[in-house]
């Protein structure tokens, strides 16, 4: 007795959506650059001659952001900070703060200059660890991810 065709082109359909359930993968976390380089120059009066300088400043810390940056902009603080020692993890919760567009600031040691990047909705926390170092010494070994 020979099999209906629909039996026999049933395993062959099923087969790429199978495969393509257990191939994707999860999204990849967004983190900041862990450096930047940054070009500097100087302006100067004459007889002075400005030189511009290149130098590569390491990732400091994360600031997010809701609203629009450079125009209506509000910081917003860690949801929860757990401390651990000298070890500090801040948490943000990105889905209390979606009713406007959430963004990150990527600030660097040394430099005023930072990196901006809109918070896409698929991203739902945000975590943020480091050493606290005594003083005004920049943090250590500061970790930043968004999944």
């Amino acid at each position: 007795m020979r099999a209906p065709s629909w039996l026999v082109l049933f395993p062959l359909l099923a087969s790429p959506a199978l495969l393509s359930s257990q191939t994707a993968a999860a999204p990849a976390p967004l983190a900041c650059p862990a450096t930047i380089r940054v070009t500097e120059s100087a302006s100067a009066k004459a007889p002075w001659h400005p030189e511009a300088a290149t130098a590569e400043h390491k990732f400091l810390r994360p600031s997010i952001y809701n609203g629009e940056p450079g125009k209506d902009e509000a910081e917003l603080a860690p949801d929860d900070t757990q401390t651990r020692g000298k070890q500090v993890t801040q948490t943000w919760k990105l889905s209390d703060y979606r009713d406007r567009n959430l963004f990150l600031r990527c600030r660097y040691d040394g430099t005023a200059s930072t990196l901006v990047v809109n918070l896409p909705a698929r991203l739902t926390t945000c975590t943020f660890s480091f050493r606290n170092m005594p003083g005004n010494q920049p943090v250590a070994a500061p970790v930043f991810a968004c999944q």
